[in-house]
């Protein structure tokens, strides 16, 4: 068996305990965290990936920062929406890139990601709603 140390715990685990990252080289690649710490983490990666998204300016323009997304909020928002898209109320996948990913949508696209603008959806409908305002992409859902 094959085994490999994870990033998170820095526990040596078999290869089975980590997520397939592709091939290099003709060798199979698995990702640095084990799956119990990549899905322990998907709040902190969305935090990371939503604030390399944005401009610095549009970032920032949350003038109080107790507006602000953080991780902690994010996990909460998980819980309080039972793990399902706000939008389609499917389950959101924390741990592979399908088209029911969690993903950030503001609900105002004209305004920051700040607490009172933000839900948890799948990249699917996330990308779906695209710049429709909400009342519009209720319509088109019904």
């Amino acid at each position: 068996m094959q085994q490999k140390k994870c990033k998170g715990c820095g526990v040596a685990k078999d290869v089975s305990h980590f997520t397939k990252n592709g091939k290099y080289n003709n060798v199979q690649q698995y990702r640095a965290l084990c799956k119990v710490c990549q899905e322990k983490d998907w709040a902190y990666r969305l935090v990371r990936r939503v604030c390399t998204r944005v401009s610095l300016d549009q970032r920032f323009r949350c003038e109080r920062r107790e507006d602000r997304v953080t991780k902690e909020f994010l996990e909460d928002m998980y819980d309080m929406q039972d793990g399902k898209c706000f939008w389609l109320g499917i389950p959101l996948d924390i741990e592979s890139d399908s088209l029911s990913k969690v993903s950030v949508d503001r609900i105002n696209n004209d305004m920051p990601y700040q607490k009172d603008n933000v839900v948890l959806a799948s990249v699917f409908a996330n990308v779906g709603r695209s710049n429709y305002t909400v009342l519009e992409f209720i319509e088109l859902l019904d």
